[in-house]
């Protein structure tokens, strides 16, 4: 009889479990079909050592939305400029199965399907761990990463990424993208496609 109870308890708490396991399948599958219907377009890349870069696109920056960092740049300094970015989301980067990474501004001119894009976002702590010493004093002035691509109308090309560079805006909104020196600080992304 003993038996027979403990057999049965096992067997509801297995069925408890597996109720479980298919609920919070069923719930995670719906977010990340919620999250891909944000995603426009999605690129991926080859990087060195065997990675590849996925790219995220959910929008894209506008000319007033340039004007408006222009501005907090050249009234309030890089702190101004540092806070409006952590809050413009425009997509994402990940490199391998990494986390998500931020992207804050997203520009592609001229607008159409051949055409290059620029992306900023601000260095992940991921690439500043990496670095000690005297260029990691050097990093807060370089605090953002651009990757560009240039590609086709099949959405097919190459780019490039820089880890660390520093950005000025002028009076007519456009930003200046000025890369830290050093090797091994950038990285050409090969084989570049539009997977979705």
């Amino acid at each position: 009889m003993k038996k027979r109870i403990i057999v049965a308890a096992i067997a509801a708490i297995c069925l408890i479990l597996s109720a479980g396991a298919s609920f919070a399948g069923k719930k995670h599958s719906k977010d990340k079909s919620a999250k891909d219907k944000d995603v426009k377009e999605y690129f991926v890349a080859a990087l060195g050592g065997g990675n590849s870069v996925d790219i995220a696109i959910e929008g894209y920056t506008t000319n007033g939305d340039m004007q408006n960092f222009a501005s907090l740049y050249n009234q309030g300094g890089e702190k101004a400029l540092k806070k409006a970015l952590r809050k413009a989301q425009m997509g994402y980067f990940k490199i391998g199965g990494g986390q998500n990474m931020p992207l804050a501004i997203i520009e592609s001119t001229p607008p159409g399907p051949a055409r290059r894009l620029n992306m900023i976002a601000i260095a992940p702590a991921v690439f500043t761990a990496r670095y000690a010493g005297d260029l990691s004093a050097r990093l807060s002035d370089y605090p953002y990463t651009l990757i560009e691509l240039e590609v086709n109308s099949q959405g097919k090309g190459r780019g490039i990424m820089y880890e660390f560079v520093n950005l000025t805006f002028d009076q007519q909104g456009r930003v200046h993208v000025h890369p830290m020196g050093g090797q091994g600080l950038r990285a050409g992304l090969m084989g570049v496609h539009l997977a979705k």
